[in-house]
């Protein structure tokens, strides 16, 4: 039901989506302007709920975004002090073959570089080049400089987020310090923001976030880098790839309309632990898939199945697309428990939106 409601919402709006499957050599790459799908959801609220709070969706985490033990003197100390943290963590040579090489003997389970390199580095990347064009479109004086400091401010409620417990640890200094910094700093370059969104058909896919009524708890929130991989051998067909809280990889299915329709299955993270001695991170995962509809990059709606979050099952149909309901974009899920929410967010709401349920 879902899906075929998917479909035909979809159908009824995708006339309202301009055809941006070409990537322009001068840009924009990954915001179009459009006023449709998660172009017409964008905004510094879409950054710092969907990525900041991404943990959010495990299911022993806490969704009082407001009433909430954050680390914050840890993650700050974690970054002005990070000998004390590398020292902490094991040394700076364990710190290296975990974090920056895969060079940890622990189990891939263990492999912190692969989320640095795939979700800090490029999706943190990716998503600050996205917002500096959506505040460029604004008339945002200084766009690059304000769509980093709002990822990066995104990054840093993410560490301390994920660390009520106050611990100063090397895995928060590599995170902030090195590939935040790093991802934010080289999607500024036009060459290498051209090449993944024109070779590698990169975009980023949140989900709408939204405070909910009347308690101003956190649902319906995640963020996602996905590649579109070509094949070589044919035009109908892309390999799939997408990141979060963990991975998914798949098909993606180009219709004669510019329309895309993306299906996949992978891994997502449901459980993070920190070892007490060694602060080694660890994560425990289980299965997920998805279907995706989108034009040019731009996502018009999606249906998520992840059993390891409070969101069994998701649809996502974004601001623009259904027809006669101008710029406001729905949302409704399932937990594994069966219990619904539904809620709506809206074009000049900066990626803001609000629901109702449990």
């Amino acid at each position: 039901m879902a899906l075929g409601g998917a479909s035909a919402v979809v159908g009824a709006g995708v006339l309202l989506a301009p055809d941006t499957s070409t990537v322009p050599d001068e840009g924009p790459y990954y915001w179009h302007g459009t006023q449709v799908g998660t172009d017409a959801y964008a905004g510094p609220f879409d950054v710092l709920l969907n990525k900041g709070f991404a943990t959010a969706q495990w299911p022993q985490s806490s969704r009082d975004i407001f009433d909430y033990p954050y680390g914050w003197s840890a993650t700050v100390q974690s970054i002005t002090n990070p000998g004390r943290a590398m020292s902490n963590s094991g040394g700076v040579w364990k710190v290296l073959g975990t974090e920056l090489f895969p060079f940890s003997d622990s189990g891939w389970k263990s492999w912190a570089w692969a989320p640095n390199y795939y979700g800090h580095l490029l999706e943190g990347g990716i998503a600050a080049r996205r917002l500096a064009e959506w505040y460029e479109g604004q008339g945002v004086s200084h766009p690059a400089l304000m769509a980093g400091l709002t990822t990066w401010a995104a990054a840093f409620i993410n560490e301390a987020y994920e660390n009520p417990g106050g611990v100063v640890y090397a895995g928060v200094t590599m995170d902030l310090l090195v590939f935040d910094v790093g991802g934010i700093l080289l999607f500024n370059n036009d060459g290498l923001s051209r090449f993944f969104a024109q070779n590698l058909g990169a975009s980023i896919w949140p989900t709408q976030a939204s405070l909910m009524v009347p308690d101003a708890a956190l649902w319906n929130n995640s963020h996602h880098l996905v590649l579109k991989i070509p094949l070589g051998f044919t035009d109908r067909f892309s390999v799939l790839v997408k990141s979060g809280i963990g991975f998914q990889a798949g098909l993606t299915y180009h219709r004669d309309d510019d329309l895309d329709v993306s299906l996949g299955v992978g891994q997502e993270s449901k459980k993070r632990f920190i070892h007490p001695e060694t602060l080694l991170e660890t994560a425990d995962f289980g299965w997920a898939g998805g279907l995706w509809i989108d034009r040019g990059g731009s996502l018009l709606a999606s249906v998520l199945l992840d059993p390891n979050t409070e969101r069994f099952i998701a649809l996502n149909v974004y601001p623009g697309v259904v027809p006669g309901l101008g710029g406001v974009g729905l949302w409704a899920t399932i937990s594994g428990r069966g219990k619904p929410a539904i809620g709506f967010t809206a074009r000049r709401t900066l990626g803001l939106g609000a629901g109702f349920g449990y």
